[in-house]
């Protein structure tokens, strides 16, 4: 075992390129029940956002923590909400 050669990653992947043929299939229109694990041939883009406000579906907060001195232990640190938002609320 120890006589064979092995190839490295960039060896490995250059020689699958060498002979392997890529090549653009056309397009075909199937059934959505068929489009399971496949991919699109181009993007697919809405027509608008959806919904129409910035949301998030869970209950949630973030912290920027840069610049801050965090001590050793469990102790809290205290931060100032500088802006909240209501559900569905466009800002």
């Amino acid at each position: 075992m120890l006589d064979k050669k092995y190839l490295n990653l960039k060896e490995s992947v250059k020689l699958l390129l060498d002979y392997i043929e890529f090549r653009c299939l056309p397009f075909e229109v199937v059934s959505i029940e068929s489009a399971y694990n496949r991919i699109t041939y181009e993007d697919i883009l809405a027509p608008e956002n959806l919904p129409g406000f910035k949301r998030s579906t869970v209950d949630g907060f973030a912290v920027r923590v840069s610049g801050y001195l965090w001590s050793k232990g469990n102790h809290a640190c205290l931060f100032n909400c500088k802006r909240t938002y209501s559900y569905g609320s466009s800002t």
